[in-house]
């Protein structure tokens, strides 16, 4: 699980460089893992304002993230 866990965390930040505005970049760091893993299932037009509201405290729990999503993205390569 670990592995899985760092392989996504890398590629939600190759996919959050690529969606955010390049001043927004930092907040990537300021993610936690348990965030992102949970952010990984928003489709990309929804994905930078949850970023937004988990860095601004307004989504706190993976749970919350994951009710807030419209467009699901299911990850159906992780076992």
């Amino acid at each position: 699980m670990k592995i899985q866990d760092r392989i996504i965390r890398l590629e939600m930040q190759d996919r959050l460089r690529r969606l955010l505005p390049a001043d927004k970049h930092a907040d990537i760091s300021r993610l936690e893992l348990r965030h992102v893993i949970a952010l990984r299932f928003a489709g990309d037009a929804e994905l930078p304002g949850l970023v937004q509201e988990v860095v601004a405290g307004t989504l706190t729990s993976p749970n919350a993230i994951k009710r807030r999503v419209t467009d699901w993205q299911a990850d159906w390569l992780r076992v």
